[in-house]
C-alpha cells in the first residue's frame, strides 16, 4: 500500500526508517510517546511520525477492526483521495520486560507520514490540532486561562483565533468538503470518535520539507520572487481559479495554495483511535453523562456532523 497508493518507493522508506528518531516533547492526552525521524534527512522529504498505542482497547481495535477497514477504504480510494493520516507500518514488541508485564512501557506502535515537517522552522508558519469546540472539553473549558494559553502553545487545545480563516476558493472548499465528507462517513461506519483535523500553515514564499511520497511533485528549491506562478510552479499547488478539476485528497495533503495567494495549506485526519464499541470508552460514556457531551462520550453521527460544521466555520470562500 505504501508504494502503490502512497507513492512511497521502498528506497525512499528504507532510508527514513533508517534514520535516528527524535523524542518529541509533549505526552498527548492518552499517554502516549512521540517520536519523529531525524531532521537529517538526506532527501527532504518531511519524514515519519511515531506514536505509541498503549491502551488495550486501542491496540486491540487498531489490529482487529481499523487496520483491515483502512487497507479496503484507501485501496477503493485510487491515488490516495483522503485526507486520513497516511499510516505505513504498525510495530509491535514481543519482548516481555517487567514495563510491558505491568502495561507501564508500551508495545505497539503506530507509524505515520509527518506532512508538516520542520514546520516550526518557518518564519511565519504555524499548525493547529483542531476539534470541533461544540463539545465539553474538560483541558479547555475547566481550565484556568493563565494556564489554558500554556496548553494551547502546546498543542493540547487548539482553535483558530477569530481572525484567521482558511481561505478558499469554491472550487477548493467543494473538493475539501467532499473529502472529509468520504472520511468522517468512513470513521462514523467504524463508530470512532475524537478525531482531529491537523492544520499547517506556511507562507506561500517558504520552501518547507516535502511529505514522504511527494518527493517527485514538488520542487523545493527556493522562488526568486513572489511572483504567484513561481510559486504555483514550486509546490506544484492547484490554486482557486485556474484547476478545472476536484482536487483529491493528496492535493489537500501536499499543500493547496490560498484563494489570496498568500499561505500554503496542509491537513490531514488524526487521532482516529477512539471506537466508542470498546469497553473503556462504553464505561466512559456512561459515566460522562453526568458531564455534558464530549468528544470520547458523543455518538459517532453527532461528532461527523459537528467535526463537518467545524471545517465550514473556519473556511471562508473568496470569490
Amino acid at each position: 500500500m505504501r508504494e502503490q497508493h502512497f507513492s512511497i518507493s521502498p528506497s525512499t522508506y528504507a532510508q527514513t526508517v533508517s534514520l535516528p528518531l527524535e523524542p518529541l516533547s509533549n505526552l498527548g492526552l492518552s499517554g502516549s510517546a512521540f517520536f519523529h525521524t531525524s531532521k537529517s534527512n538526506a532527501s527532504h522529504n518531511a519524514g515519519l511520525f511515531i506514536k505509541s498505542i498503549n491502551r488495550a482497547f486501542e491496540f486491540e481495535f487498531m489490529h482487529e477492526t481499523l487496520l483491515p477497514a483502512y487497507i479496503s477504504f484507501m485501496e477503493e480510494h485510487p491515488g490516495a483521495d483522503s485526507i486520513l493520516t497516511r499510516i505505513t507500518d504498525v510495530i509491535w514488541s514481543a519482548d516481555a520486560s517487567v514495563g510491558t508485564l505491568l502495561n507501564v512501557s508500551p508495545r505497539h506502535y503506530m507509524v505515520m507520514v509527518d506532512i508538516l515537517g520542520d514546520i516550526k522552522a518557518i518564519d511565519g508558519a504555524q499548525k493547529w490540532d483542531l476539534k470541533p469546540s461544540g463539545f465539553f472539553e474538560p483541558t479547555r473549558d475547566l481550565v484556568p486561562d493563565a494556564i489554558k494559553s500554556e496548553a494551547t502553545k502546546s498543542g493540547l487545545a487548539d482553535t483558530l483565533d477569530a481572525d484567521v480563516r482558511i481561505k478558499l476558493s469554491k472550487s477548493q472548499y467543494d473538493s475539501l468538503l467532499r473529502v472529509i465528507e468520504k472520511d468522517t462517513s468512513f470513521l462514523e461506519g467504524l463508530e470512532i470518535v475524537d478525531y482531529s483535523l491537523l492544520l499547517g500553515r506556511f507562507p506561500a514564499s517558504a520552501s518547507p520539507q516535502v511529505p514522504l511520497g511527494f518527493e517527485h511533485t514538488t520542487v523545493l528549491a527556493k522562488p526568486v520572487s513572489r511572483i504567484v506562478n513561481a510559486v504555483q510552479k514550486m509546490h506544484s499547488l492547484s490554486s482557486s481559479k485556474e484547476h478545472q478539476h476536484p482536487l483529491t485528497g493528496d492535493d489537500f495533503i501536499k499543500g493547496v495554495l490560498s484563494a489570496d495567494r498568500e499561505w500554503v495549506y496542509r491537513m490531514t485526519i488524526v487521532d482516529f483511535m477512539w471506537n466508542v464499541k470498546k469497553l473503556v470508552p462504553t464505561v466512559m460514556r456512561t459515566a460522562g453523562k453526568v458531564l455534558p457531551d464530549q468528544t470520547i462520550t458523543t455518538e459517532p453521527a453527532r461528532y461527523k456532523t459537528e467535526f463537518l460544521k467545524m471545517v465550514e466555520e473556519y473556511v471562508d470562500v473568496v470569490s
